[in-house]
């Protein structure tokens, strides 16, 4: 066997080694040592698929030579360009773009590398029954297109301590309702309050969804789940290293992305269990009779069909339904985040506003 055929077999071995750390982290658990799991899940992908990429460009200078820098040369040239992306491309690109075919493979890129405010260290802690809520106190948590401080009351919601007390409007969502990426007056929670002068309590934390998966485990279990202190502190440490950078960061998610596409599913294929989320709704009337007022807002864009699902199917007749449908656009979103940016947290304050004003709440 020549030189040239053991590189390039250690060129395929080291294709392999990253395809074990990327793909099958579930080799990283071993059962009943739950710290040491945390520590290898934590760290050994990121050290695997790091020391891997580093042994490719090594046996490909094995076999190329002085070729194998210019291969080197693209691939340092190809992260530097998607750090300029991200960091000059909302400065400078039209909304057009977001609609764009290289838009949605950067956008997927961005996505695997997103920090998560639940599960940032500084922002979150760890609660038995919900498995994680913000943390009293103010901290900071930004991503790509944003970095905005985040004021949490006692009560661990992004909120005024005085908004504890006998709130007129209660908003209850996931980190739309919270204000993912937007300062914490330019949340459409806190446009309904200016807009109708009554006092309101935003309730919304990130990922507290309502989506079928936790309906339906909810409403055949009686309970939202049974997450461990340990599993809470193993995502903090994931989350910390998406928050860092590490050499050829980018082009790593860019590989994945290639390989694994993630592919942001429209609304129209998704399943709407309309029914789960009801029988939410009638246990909650237990304890208050009052209008609900509810409206959808998706990742990207915004489907009609959703609201109007909820709408078909409603037996509340004190439930009253917003459509945001045909109000959101590509403008009111970000480019590389999936969440509405301030201007499309106005619009949908002032639609809900409209709403509100209309039924007399009080």
């Amino acid at each position: 066997m020549t030189k040239s055929q053991k590189n390039l077999i250690g060129v395929l071995v080291s294709f392999l080694i990253f395809g074990i750390g990327v793909f099958r982290s579930d080799l990283f658990k071993i059962a009943g040592r739950p710290s040491l799991t945390v520590f290898l899940s934590t760290y050994g992908p990121t050290w695997i698929s790091g020391i891997s990429l580093s042994l490719i460009f090594f046996f490909l200078y094995r076999v190329f030579k002085p070729k194998s820098f210019l291969g080197f040369g693209i691939v340092v040239f190809l992260e530097l360009l998607l750090i300029g992306i991200y960091n000059l491309g909302p400065r400078i690109f039209p909304d057009s773009f977001k609609n764009t075919r290289i838009s949605g493979f950067i956008r997927g890129l961005a996505m695997r590398d997103r920090p998560l405010i639940q599960f940032n260290a500084s922002c979150a802690c760890y609660d038995s029954v919900l498995f994680y809520k913000l943390k009293p106190g103010e901290c900071t948590f930004g991503s790509k297109e944003f970095n905005n401080i985040y004021t949490i009351n006692k009560g661990g919601f992004r909120a005024s301590e005085e908004s504890l007390i006998e709130p007129q409007l209660l908003f209850l969502g996931d980190s739309f309702t919270m204000g993912w990426a937007v300062g914490q007056e330019e949340t459409f929670a806190a446009h309904v309050a200016k807009l109708t002068n009554l006092k309101s309590l935003n309730t919304g934390v990130s990922s507290y969804g309502t989506d079928f998966e936790e309906n339906a485990f909810y409403i055949k279990n009686k309970r939202l789940g049974n997450r461990t202190l340990d599993e809470f502190y193993e995502q903090v440490k994931g989350n910390a290293l998406l928050e860092s950078y590490f050499p050829f960061k980018n082009l790593k998610s860019a590989i994945m992305q290639f390989l694994v596409p993630q592919i942001t599913p429209k609304v129209s294929q998704v399943k709407i269990n309309t029914s789960d989320f009801f029988k939410i709704i009638k246990e909650m009337r237990n304890i208050y009779s009052g209008p609900i007022v509810m409206t959808y807002i998706g990742s990207y864009y915004t489907d009609n069909a959703v609201i109007e699902a909820f709408k078909n199917d409603n037996v509340d007749a004190n439930m009253h339904f917003v459509n945001m449908g045909n109000k959101l656009n590509e403008s009111h979103y970000y480019y590389f985040d999936d969440h509405l940016n301030a201007k499309g947290h106005a619009v949908v304050g002032a639609e809900l506003s409209a709403k509100i004003i209309e039924l007399g709440i009080k």
